[in-house]
């Protein structure tokens, strides 16, 4: 795959740009003028490998809880007697 060495952290860190695209239409006539023009750029990150795949067995009883990141408080919580 090709891709840009340009740095674009302002838009997302490590980002590498692999495609751009641009189409412009302009219609000139009596009435007037029109134009458009549209730019497609697809990117993506470079910075680490994608995850592997994980999984969790629930086999026993558990206790769950969603808690909000910055306060530490629990949004929500839960049991659940039989995961079965």
């Amino acid at each position: 795959m090709l891709g840009t060495t340009e740095d674009f952290n302002n838009i997302q860190p490590q980002m590498m740009i692999t495609q751009a695209a641009q189409a412009a239409n302009i219609t000139v006539a009596e009435k007037g003028t029109i134009a458009a023009a549209v730019t497609q750029i697809n990117g993506e990150a470079t910075s680490a490998p994608p995850e592997p795949e994980r999984s969790i067995e629930f086999d026993r009883p558990f206790h769950y809880q969603i808690v909000h990141g910055e306060t530490g408080l629990p949004l929500f919580m839960g049991t659940v007697a039989d995961p079965r």
